[in-house]
């Protein structure tokens, strides 16, 4: 079977740490170009991978790729994201999906009119516990939720963009809410199926950039439970999150992907037990996602983060920029 020939467009911080790295464990991909507005960052890593083409316009990459990885500043992802679709290349495209809602439904509309793929990369979905809380939670093993705690926090200086778009607003669309607090209402919204609304957030600008680097958002759920999610990229939080329904409740790391601590006397053991802690595989949830995408290509078939559902967490995160408000 032939290789699906990939091409990645952006070579800054994630495409080299993650992306690239999961590419080259499957045999079935081979990477054909690579494209950054900073033709020498494309070179580098043309060289470092023996792909056969380094560009600075992604759009020559058209006819030679047939999956691309979009990993640029946000600001340029549904653009990019719409231009490969119409030419039929399969697209996994970074989180978030896009800034605003209506060039994201623009992306929808030409995964519709393409026979091609699309995939947003969330990837906090493939880590082991995630899955596994998923799992239970759809036998409906802790009833119904009433209440959602969320949690991630990392400073920015673990993690230096190479472009250092992350603190321009006109590229990143905002702050920490759509750099990592976009991961944790893509979990609300795959954990919950019911209507979220926003009751209040507050966002504090601590590193004078104008936009919130840490921030915590109210939810209203639509059973009458309520969730929270909490935010930072000035500090390091312990990132350890909660769920409660009415028949049990369950806890899961963000950082330690193998953690899952769970109650429900629907669980197996629990009755006798009590609460039980599971161990979960310690995956690599970039190699998971592509795994994930790739199935998905070779069955022709809507992925589980298509564009649609993408869409759910950019309306929400829309919402919350709506009512944000935001102090020193």
């Amino acid at each position: 079977m032939r290789q699906i020939r990939v091409g990645i467009i952006g070579c800054g911080m994630i495409t080299r740490t993650f992306h690239v790295p999961a590419i080259v464990r499957f045999p079935e991909l081979k990477i054909e170009a690579f494209s950054d507005i900073n033709k020498s960052w494309a070179d580098e890593m043309a060289v470092k991978y023996s792909a056969p083409y380094a560009f600075s316009d992604y759009g020559e990459m058209i006819g030679k790729i047939d999956m691309a990885i979009v990993a640029t500043p946000n600001a340029y992802h549904t653009s990019i994201s719409k231009e490969l679709l119409k030419a039929g290349i399969n697209v996994l495209c970074e989180k978030p999906m896009g800034i605003s809602v209506e060039e994201c439904e623009e992306v929808a509309k030409a995964e519709k009119d393409s026979n091609a793929i699309f995939m947003v990369a969330h990837s906090r979905r493939f880590a082991s516990n995630v899955m596994l809380l998923k799992k239970f939670l759809d036998e409906g093993k802790f009833g119904d939720l009433r209440n959602i705690e969320l949690k991630l926090g990392h400073s920015h200086k673990q993690w230096i963009t190479r472009s250092g778009f992350s603190f321009k607003k006109e590229q990143a669309g905002g702050g920490v809410l759509i750099d990592q607090g976009i991961h944790l209402i893509d979990l609300l919204i795959w954990f919950y199926d019911g209507e979220i609304k926003v009751v209040s957030i507050k966002g504090k600008d601590m590193l004078g950039y104008g936009m919130e680097d840490i921030v915590e958002a109210e939810f209203l759920l639509d059973n009458g439970g309520k969730a929270v999610i909490s935010s930072s990229r000035v500090d390091e939080w312990e990132n350890l999150c909660k769920i409660e329904g009415t028949k049990g409740w369950a806890h899961f790391h963000i950082d330690d992907k193998t953690y899952l601590l769970v109650e429900s006397r629907k669980i197996r053991g629990c009755e006798l037990l009590g609460a039980i802690q599971f161990k979960t595989p310690l995956t690599n949830i970039y190699q998971e996602q592509l795994k994930c995408f790739i199935k998905h290509i070779k069955k022709n078939k809507k992925p589980p983060i298509s564009a649609d559902e993408a869409i759910k967490g950019i309306r929400l995160m829309n919402y919350c920029y709506e009512k944000m408000e935001l102090s020193k």
